[in-house]
């Protein structure tokens, strides 16, 4: 049995529907982040788990019990919310230990408790400090550490690192990813940020429109999208249009608009003659001047882009151009080259337009 089952969820404000029919389950012990663009839904089914909405219709459950209808404190669920929330009038430490205090925990116990979980996000030293005395990413661990210290089974965090500056955030994902596999316990994370999304989860769920269009892993979600949607959000990827012709030796060919016509190594719905097709190549996928791949095509560079790691390079097909991310041993090619772009059509995912 799954620890949390979302059945059937709707929630509307009026006449409008910003979840519809949401069916999920969320296992004890994994990390799930909800990723989708502002006003998916996302946060929105964050906060009926809460319990800070209500839902229009459906129920939540939690080990089997019906808790839509329960007060948030009871629920057992700590909350790390974008803002931190942190009391500013008060201590590090007096923050950390607000959640015992309302649940009239003994005063030696509170002691004992906000001491290991200032040890746990390593700020044992500040406990004496004002918020307003701490860095965005201290303040942040602060945040987390009064969300621990009742020890929940449910961790929700509703875009903490929103607010941190690039490198502070890529630091945290990886301290919250530790965290989370030394703990144990069930995180359900809110981000409209596909990386941090693909380096924290177990499992991601796509949200769009109120609906999920996929869940998955990491890997899943970025190699095999299920549709147009996931395909386009999740990542960087070239669209191709195109045309299905008739099949041959019982494998649908697309006849592309650069006039290129290829088999996709995986098709996405049923593709008839003549219909309407969308093709997807990832950047990373396409190679330049490599004789190991499958399929090559004649392209002209139109822009060159050093981006530390890789280079960006945009080529031109014609009436089309596609994004390759290459890496630096093959950065000899500069603007106006003609070259030969390569690669493998099992990286390409075909999908009805």
């Amino acid at each position: 049995m799954s620890l949390i089952t979302f059945s059937n969820v709707d929630k509307s404000y009026g006449t409008v529907k910003v979840i519809d029919r949401l069916n999920l389950d969320i296992e004890e012990g994994e990390f799930l982040s909800l990723l989708g663009p502002s006003g998916s839904g996302k946060t929105t089914s964050l906060m009926m788990l809460a319990g800070f909405e209500a839902v229009s219709s459906g129920q939540i459950t939690m080990d089997g019990l019906r808790i839509d209808d329960v007060a948030t404190y009871k629920r057992g669920m700590g909350i790390v919310f974008q803002n931190y929330a942190l009391f500013p009038h008060m201590s590090v430490a007096e923050n950390i230990a607000f959640p015992l205090r309302m649940r009239k925990v003994a005063r030696a116990e509170i002691a004992t408790r906000v001491a290991q979980a200032l040890d746990r996000v390593r700020l044992g030293h500040l406990g004496d400090r004002r918020p307003a005395q701490l860095s965005g990413g201290q303040q942040q661990r602060v945040a987390l550490a009064r969300a621990l210290v009742f020890e929940p089974r449910v961790i929700l965090l509703d875009e903490p690192l929103g607010a941190l500056d690039k490198n502070l955030r890529e630091e945290m994902q990886l301290e919250l990813r530790s965290l989370h596999h030394n703990l144990g316990l069930t995180f359900v994370f809110v981000t409209h940020d596909q990386g941090e999304a693909l380096t924290m989860s177990d499992r991601i769920a796509v949200f769009d429109r109120g609906r999920i269009a996929q869940i998955g892993s990491p890997a899943q979600i970025y190699d095999a999208p299920d549709n147009l949607f996931v395909a386009g959000f999740v990542g960087e990827t070239n669209f191709l249009s195109g045309t299905a012709l008739a099949h041959q030796d019982g494998a649908p060919v697309i006849q592309l608009e650069t006039g290129d016509t290829l088999r996709p190594g995986a098709i996405i719905g049923a593709l008839s003659p003549g219909a309407e097709v969308r093709v997807s190549l990832r950047p990373e996928a396409i190679r330049i001047a490599e004789t190991g791949c499958d399929t090559h095509w004649q392209a002209q560079v139109s822009d060159v882009v050093y981006q530390g790691g890789h280079t960006r390079v945009i080529l031109s097909l014609g009436n089309a151009s596609v994004v390759a991310l290459l890496p630096q041993s093959q950065t000899g090619v500069r603007n106006g080259d003609r070259v030969s772009l390569g690669f493998d059509t099992h990286n390409l995912r075909a999908f009805c337009a």
